[in-house]
């Protein structure tokens, strides 16, 4: 019953975005600019990488520039070619991929076409800001915030399952996906002004879920979650101020 509120929560959340069928839906100038920042971060990080000729600090700034494309890459934007750029970009900055070679001049070749993507997503966002300038209405615009609080109610549905389920295997597995949204949560949340506070509170609900992974009696898990679960209505309720 607890799984079938929240699903019914998503959706009039997915509905209440939208008010009419014949507009179109855009991206918020808001979430394109944060888009164009992103890919200045990306860009200047990256161009110090290739220049240092100090492989471990290629690494480090292609992690960080991977993080960075993975949030635009899950934004879901309207905007398909900065989102295309974002894939491009992420799968290039990959480190883990084993079909790519990691000596320098290999990482250096990846960091430059990294580079290129970032390039490409910012231009792309202007264009679609510029596109969309004329749009009075639409019928759903895209916010930051609106990606957090999608987070936030996919890891209290995970939450309130693995506490219902009375099994420690099941409640690894909701853990664990909520933990992966909570995470994209936090570092959405550091790159957006006025929200420490919902960053935070991303922090304090992924430190309960840890608990929650390695106590070994159920009702301390069920009291761990209970606290993750407060945090991340928490984070619900203070996204409408992230900008």
């Amino acid at each position: 019953m607890r799984s079938l509120l929240f699903s019914l929560h998503i959706a009039v959340y997915a509905v209440s975005l939208s008010s009419s069928y014949g507009q179109p839906e855009v991206d918020a100038p808001e979430t394109l600019r944060w888009v164009k920042k992103q890919g200045q971060q990306i860009e200047a990080s990256l161009h110090d990488a290739v220049h240092s000729n100090d492989r471990a600090y290629v690494l480090l700034q292609m992690h960080r520039a991977w993080r960075e494309f993975d949030a635009v890459a899950q934004a879901g934007l309207y905007c398909h070619a900065a989102r295309a750029a974002a894939e491009r970009g992420r799968a290039a900055c990959d480190l883990l991929s084993l079909d790519r070679k990691k000596d320098l001049s290999n990482l250096i070749w990846r960091a430059t076409e990294a580079r290129e993507e970032a390039f490409r997503m910012q231009a792309a966002a202007e264009s679609c800001a510029a596109d969309t300038a004329g749009l009075v209405e639409a019928r759903k615009r895209f916010l930051p915030s609106d990606l957090l609080v999608r987070d936030a109610l996919l890891a209290e549905l995970d939450l309130s399952d693995a506490k219902a389920s009375g099994d420690f295997h099941i409640l690894a597995q909701k853990v664990e996906h909520a933990l992966r949204m909570l995470r994209d949560a936090e570092y959405l949340a550091s790159t957006l002004d006025n929200c420490a506070t919902v960053q935070e509170a991303c922090l304090k609900a992924m430190e309960m879920c840890y608990t929650a992974l390695t106590v070994n009696q159920w009702e301390a898990a069920v009291a761990s979650l209970r606290n993750a679960l407060a945090h991340v209505q928490h984070i619900r309720a203070a996204a409408s101020n992230c900008e």
